[in-house]
């Protein structure tokens, strides 16, 4: 076969409607939590403990702001909904971190909010309904699941209250998180030049292409454009994005534009389903200003098992403002993460402690400065006393994957803990615990807690992470070996000898099975 030949696959096709959206949708369909379990999707920056803080504490905020705006004695409940809700990381750490914000105040979290999951992938929304760490938080009413697709959907059908939630229905604002979610769904894409605008077409083509899944189809399509002049005018029924249009070609000069029509459709219908407007939290990389949209290179596509764009944020926040709402965005335009809020309420310049809890929590401590600092803090692990660890694993609330990067450091260092050391590092296991969601990882996080709580000698807290091992991955000879072991140091000699009793079973070549075994053995 020539390998220089080329194969079309479309040709001509505008941006937005391009095969590389039905390929991002089949990816998704086809691998479901697997590409986040794999971690072919980067997903950590937006769904750790410490950006779930800050979402939590800007939705607090507002939640408080509201009772005040009412002016009733009795409370009202937000209805949170995530789009594209993916592996379910980020709802946890966010419920969790609001649950602890409402019992703190003294108000049941029930009369606070209830949280949506939504995705357009059917096999995520039985992972969540399925997932231990969300069992609770059904049964008491504060979560729920929906299927949602962005590209068109206009309602909510809640698939355990088994509630719809349609035009009018809420009368609370409806509040939105969209993470790494509008680089991810089609935008439109725009040529402007000497004063004409043109559309741009895309035409794909590849080497064999029934041999190609849909990420090597991402990585291996050439991409070509050509470009078709059009009448702005002409381009959209909604007048709100024709006036976005008509303000790119009277600014602009020489520019390629994307222009995220497919989200703001999405964003008007949702805001329809409450009396009350709507809030909106979304991270995403992106321009935020109309200067920075100025002599922009056709976009970068990036590939990680699916596909990403940057987002035109300064075409949201302009299209909030033009239809009454208002955007917090960060001041400065030196970043690799924007995280923005749209609120689209009346009297939205009334919220001022909303303001104030995102300017506190996502402007000046934004959540990219913290995935830089965890990056860089990596680099000196070995220069780390324990204690800086304990502090540093404070400051991230207790981040499991943060934890794994310093097991071996810890783990080397448990023969010399000072005993408040080892009562603040047995406390600190079972908070990351704690804020843990399992996904089913090629690392067994309780295991390896397991083995460091065996080097500390706290032979008690070890077993219980043995067993979460073997619920949440499988029995093996070493954990039953560790098991044993445990218990030998604990007098429990008969419960020791079954253990390895059992090992050895499964595992004959075990020698230190067999001399252990030997030992205790009357």
């Amino acid at each position: 076969m020539d390998k220089t030949e080329r194969y079309p696959l479309t040709e001509r096709e505008p941006f937005s409607e391009s095969l590389l959206w039905r390929w991002q949708s089949q990816y998704f369909a086809k691998r479901s939590i697997d590409a986040w379990r794999q971690r072919e999707v980067p997903y950590y920056v937006t769904s750790n403990p410490t950006i779930s803080n800050s979402y939590a504490r800007v939705v607090w905020a507002f939640w408080q702001e509201r009772q005040q705006y009412r002016g009733e004695a009795t409370t009202s409940q937000l209805t949170i909904c995530e789009l594209g809700a993916g592996s379910g990381t980020f709802a946890f750490h966010f419920i969790r971190r609001l649950i602890h914000l409402c019992e703190d105040s003294g108000v049941p979290p029930i009369s606070v909010f209830r949280y949506v999951l939504s995705d357009v992938v059917a096999e995520n929304l039985n992972w969540w309904r399925k997932h231990p760490r969300f069992s609770s938080w059904f049964e008491a009413g504060l979560l729920d699941i929906a299927h949602f697709d962005v590209t068109k959907d206009d309602e909510i059908t809640l698939q355990v209250s088994e509630q719809l939630l349609g035009i009018g229905a809420l009368h609370e604002p409806l509040v939105v998180i969209a993470n790494y979610l509008f680089d991810s769904i089609p935008q439109d894409l725009y040529r402007l030049s000497k004063g004409r605008l043109e559309r741009c077409l895309l035409s794909l083509s590849v080497y064999a292409p029934t041999c190609l899944d849909e990420a090597q189809c991402f990585v291996n399509a050439d991409y070509s454009y050509d470009y078709e002049p059009v009448i702005d005018t002409q381009l959209y029924t909604d007048s709100d994005l024709a006036a976005l249009v008509a303000l790119y070609k009277e600014s602009l000069t020489e520019t390629n534009v994307l222009v995220p029509a497919v989200g703001w459709r999405c964003l008007k219908r949702l805001s329809k389903l409450s009396t009350a407007g709507m809030m909106m939290l979304a991270a995403d990389k992106g321009t935020t200003t109309l200067a920075s949209l100025e002599q922009q290179p056709l976009p970068e596509i990036q590939y990680h098992g699916s596909i990403s764009l940057p987002v035109n944020i300064h075409a949201l926040r302009w299209l909030a403002e033009k239809n009454g709402g208002i955007c917090f965005v960060p001041e400065d335009t030196y970043m690799d993460l924007v995280v923005f809020v749209l609120l689209q309420t009346p009297q939205p310049m009334d919220y001022i402690e909303t303001r104030m809890a995102y300017k506190y929590h996502l402007q000046e401590s934004r959540p990219d400065d913290f995935y830089h600092v965890s990056k860089s803090l990596r680099q000196t692990i070995d220069q780390m006393s324990v204690r800086d660890i304990l502090a540093y694993l404070r400051l991230s609330h207790y981040d499991s994957q943060q934890l794994v990067f310093y097991l071996p450091r810890l783990t080397a260092s448990a023969p010399s803990l000072t005993p408040s050391e080892r009562i603040a590092l047995c406390e600190a296991i079972d908070r990351v615990w704690d804020s843990y969601f399992p996904m089913g990882e090629d690392i067994d996080l309780a295991y390896h807690l397991g083995c460091l709580l065996y080097e500390m000698d706290a032979y008690n807290q070890a077993l219980q992470y043995f067993k979460r091992s073997v619920e949440h991955y499988a029995w093996t000879t070493g954990t039953a070996y560790n098991m044993a072991l445990c218990h030998l140091f604990l007098g429990h000699n008969k419960i020791a000898k079954s253990l390895l009793l059992t090992t050895l079973k499964y595992d004959p070549a075990n020698s230190q099975a067999r001399e252990l075994l030997a030992k205790i053995s009357p």
